[in-house]
């Protein structure tokens, strides 16, 4: 027994090979994203606002499994770069809703854009077929693992632009 244990080594490992390929796309990304003053944080706040709907700041956090503080932090940005707005919800007067400005919806698209091209750019270096592979085989890892899969694939292929969906004022 214990000599299986010595004979493991980390980078033999599953998990360090995706972790490891998860850090290389990230870093792609990132400089992809920074040419349009966007990080992944920025994109996926974006991406929870204008193609799944959340337009509070505590959706927005259950959505992304983050800190809601961190949410306020980066609506805060997004704001003073003139790609969000907020507005009171005439349903519900206490509650002040977010929805991507015109100039938003724009850097969107271009987010979308970085995110497709890393993807592809990624795919490119895998023998033919691979990559949709190893995509269905992750989805259904990660759907029997009680994941919301289905929904994060369709945030990230999803570059259409609805207008705003809800009954509000806009400030």
């Amino acid at each position: 027994m214990r000599a299986k244990q010595q004979d493991f080594k980390l980078y033999d490992g599953l998990a360090y090979w995706v972790v490891r390929f998860g850090r290389l796309m990230q870093q792609d990304l990132a400089a992809r994203l920074a040419e349009h003053d966007l990080n992944d944080r920025k994109l996926g706040v974006l991406m929870s606002i204008e193609t799944s709907h959340k337009e509070t700041p505590s959706a927005i956090a259950a959505y992304m499994s983050i800190d809601r503080a961190v949410v306020a932090r980066t609506l805060k940005e997004l704001r003073e770069q003139g790609l969000v707005q907020h507005y009171q919800d005439l349903s519900d007067g206490r509650s002040r809703r977010v929805v991507l400005t015109a100039e938003g919806r724009k850097v969107f698209k271009l987010g979308t854009e970085c995110a497709r091209a890393m993807n592809e750019a990624f795919a490119a270096k895998m023998p033919q077929g691979l990559a949709a592979q190893v995509r269905q085989t992750f989805r259904q890892i990660a759907t029997a693992s009680g994941d919301e899969a289905e929904s994060a694939v369709a945030v990230v292929q999803n570059t259409q632009v609805p207008g705003p969906r809800s009954n509000a004022v806009r400030n």
